[in-house]
């Protein structure tokens, strides 16, 4: 009868701990179009941003201008959306921008194939619990354009402006990429309730 006892706890432990574990209910394609419109105004701004600072200074003030401007932009997009946006990567040039074990998991599956067949990014919903909270994550893919952005993350980059890069971000690990490598992807979160 002892033996019968130490079998049926731990099940009824486990029992327990999968009842507490809630169903995060949202709107597939509305968390998808949100996230859509809020990755577009997030991209473009950050790409009119470097554009503009690349034809004013060069890679070298380029560098600088998205050091400061790109956590200004996401702020922006992110009050103006109802949702938070970033930028995240398994070689992060930020350490802000480094994935948690769930990010990391769906980025490394894509590292191979960044692409779905019909070449559009990979594209990931799931939800998970953040300070007794439930929040609804979307996340999609970036590839890495030829220029301007080997210039400061592929392979040959100019001495000075690798010295400038390590100035401002002495953890950089953000280099060595080619054309159509993955380089990271949007990450946009919103609370259970705005999914619905």
């Amino acid at each position: 009868m002892k033996n019968i006892k130490i079998l049926i706890l731990p099940f009824v432990a486990l029992v327990a701990s999968c009842a507490a574990d809630e169903v995060v209910k949202y709107d597939k394609a509305d968390v998808s179009a949100r996230s859509d419109v809020a990755i577009k105004q997030y991209s473009s701004k950050l790409q009119m941003a470097l554009g503009a600072a690349l034809k004013a200074g060069g890679p070298l003030g380029a560098v600088e201008v998205c050091q400061q401007a790109a956590p200004a932009i996401a702020q922006d997009v992110s009050q103006a959306n109802g949702v938070s946006i970033k930028r995240i990567s398994l070689k992060a040039r930020n350490p802000i921008a480094a994935p948690n074990e769930i990010e990391k998991k769906y980025l490394t599956e894509w590292v191979a194939a960044p692409l779905n067949d019909d070449k559009t990014p990979k594209e990931v919903i799931f939800t998970a619990k953040e300070d007794g909270k439930n929040y609804v994550y979307f996340m999609r893919a970036i590839t890495l354009k030829d220029k301007p952005c080997t210039t400061c993350h592929g392979t040959n980059i100019d001495p000075a402006l690798n010295a400038k890069i390590k100035s401002l971000y002495p953890h950089d690990d953000a280099t060595g990429f080619k054309e159509g490598d993955l380089r990271g992807a949007f990450l946009v979160k919103m609370s259970a309730e705005a999914a619905k």
